[in-house]
């Protein structure tokens, strides 16, 4: 029972992994890259699931869903909820957020909108957010590295309805900007909250800062 109090005063978050994207200017999915031997939607599963707050992955999947859904299986043996975007086809990112975030649990406080772009982010930088987000309760929590803004977000679960309610016209950037005044940045030592994979030049890059290995971590 202790352990179980422990854990609820830390929050209860969820992670949803924006995997639904054509990755047309990569040229194959981003999802499936090979980031020191694991694919790289693995390595950020593997990154969240560090983070004890952190009770339950879903990934989007749209473009190649079972390719994703066959390699994080094949690397997982802990559940990970797949809710796939019919609509990916378009190019809005906003549909997949939506196919996500309708899958919130009833019991999160809050989750944690994680993008493809992001295999070096530390699990470090997300309970420093966690952390913050127990202490203050903001609508959002924002990463900072050298007072540049990046990503995940933290996002309280009180905003699903907001974000639901965005036109398919309009971006995600326009629920940050309703939010502003209850939004609470965080510098944080991790360039990765920065980092964006785009194209063959930016994996290349990434795979550069990557030459000295992390320990191994045994939870996936």
């Amino acid at each position: 029972m202790a352990e179980m109090q422990s854990t609820t005063s830390l929050g209860h978050f969820g992670a949803i992994v924006l995997a639904g994207g054509s990755s047309t200017r990569m040229g194959s999915p981003k999802a499936l890259l090979d980031i020191q031997g694991m694919p790289l939607i693995c390595r950020l599963i593997r990154t969240a699931r560090q983070v004890m707050q952190i009770r339950q992955i879903l990934v989007v999947t749209g473009h190649e869903p079972q390719r994703i859904r066959e390699a994080v299986c094949s690397i997982s043996d802990q559940k990970v909820t797949f809710v796939h975007n019919p609509a990916h086809a378009k190019g809005e990112m906003i549909s997949s957020v939506k196919e996500g975030i309708r899958a919130v649990g009833d019991d999160w406080d809050g989750f944690f909108l994680m993008l493809l772009d992001q295999p070096l982010i530390h699990h470090r930088t997300l309970e420093e957010m966690a952390q913050l987000w127990r202490a203050q309760r903001p609508a959002l929590v924002i990463p900072t590295y050298h007072g540049q803004r990046g990503h995940p977000l933290l996002i309280a679960s009180r905003c699903v309805a907001s974000i639901l309610s965005l036109p398919t016209d309009r971006t995600l950037r326009e629920f940050v900007n309703q939010y502003k005044s209850e939004t609470k940045l965080i510098e944080v030592d991790d360039h990765g909250v920065l980092c964006d994979i785009d194209t063959p030049h930016d994996y290349q890059r990434v795979l550069e800062q990557l030459r000295i290995p992390e320990p191994k971590n045994d939870r996936l």
